[in-house]
């Protein structure tokens, strides 16, 4: 109409008031993820919320609040992150997303392309699982040795180990500057 184009934040800002509250729910964790806001992100999540995917497997709780702010912290200015297909209904939902974020000490460019599943409960996200090709991310993060190793059980099981002994290691710290979750 009149020749003049909406502007993003205006279709947006439309969108966001016809979809359904689940599916809002998963766009504003995204907007938050976007925008560096592990405050934001975790808000949408129930105290007790699981989370699971193949690099941290399967964790709850305060340790799936932590891995966000970890996460964040660690990818400062390079952590890119876009979303799309955001669907839901009352009880479960999607998305796809991709972080693109350099990695380790080496600075290896990664660029994970998930999909995210959700259940909900009372208004907050209970489950998040994200499923993403473990040795293709290994194979950027972790380079060669990724590539020969990164499709194995073995590979899984020791960068489940590595994670969630950095998590450990980033709650300690946490815990000593007093930092609530």
């Amino acid at each position: 109409c009149c020749g003049k184009t909406l502007s993003f934040d205006v279709i947006l800002s439309l969108k966001l008031v016809l979809m359904h509250p689940n599916e809002k729910l998963i766009t504003d964790f995204y907007l938050a993820f976007k925008n560096h806001d592990p405050q934001g992100m975790t808000a949408c999540y129930a105290k007790n919320i699981i989370f699971e995917d193949p690099a941290f497997g399967k964790i709850q709780g305060k340790r799936a609040f932590a891995m966000w702010y970890m996460l964040i912290e660690r990818g400062g200015d390079a952590l890119q992150i876009d979303f799309s297909e955001v669907q839901a209904n009352d009880y479960n939902g999607s998305a796809k997303w991709t972080a693109t974020y350099t990695y380790g000490p080496q600075k290896r460019k990664v660029v994970n392309h998930v999909v995210g599943t959700f259940s909900f409960q009372n208004g907050k996200i209970v489950q998040h699982t994200d499923h993403f090709d473990l040795w293709r991310w290994s194979q950027q993060a972790l380079g060669f040795k990724g590539y020969l190793l990164g499709w194995t059980r073995f590979m899984k099981l020791k960068i489940q180990q590595n994670t969630s002994k950095a998590l450990s290691s980033y709650l300690h710290k946490m815990k000593s500057f007093d930092v609530a979750f």
